[in-house]
């Protein structure tokens, strides 16, 4: 019966695993989430299992190899507890629209391309009516 530790280490022996992000009990497994040690690898799925009796090694994928809800819950109960909010960034991004725009509205009067009037109106109401 392996514990926590040694499953860690079986896990940092993969190729390409530069360091453990969280690790958590889930059924007869551990389940390591890792880091990768290139960015090109970083959008495959970033955990590995460890059988705690055979130790057997195997990727795994979050969403196809288990309960994705009840994986969440165990990794999001790992997460530190002392992690604290802030609002002191410069980084941040606002949009309020176009003044005087109005959300639904079509101004068929400032409508762009050669069209105006009643043939402008009436493709979009064509549009609309096709979706």
């Amino acid at each position: 019966m392996l514990n926590i530790e040694e499953a860690q280490e079986k896990v940092l022996a993969q190729p390409g695993v530069a360091g453990i992000a969280a690790t958590v009990v889930y059924h007869n497994l551990y389940l390591v989430r890792v880091v990768f040690a290139a960015e090109d690898e970083a959008h495959y799925d970033p955990f590995y299992s460890v059988d705690s009796e055979t130790g057997a090694v195997n990727e795994f994928s979050f969403l196809h190899d288990g309960d994705p809800a009840e994986i969440t819950a165990l990794f999001l109960a790992e997460e530190p507890d002392d992690l604290e909010h802030t609002d002191e960034s410069d980084d941040w991004f606002a949009h309020h629209g176009v003044k005087g725009m109005k959300w639904g509205v079509i101004n068929k009067d400032k409508l762009k391309g050669r069209e105006s009037g009643k043939a402008a109106e009436d493709a979009v109401v064509d549009f609309l009516n096709h979706k």
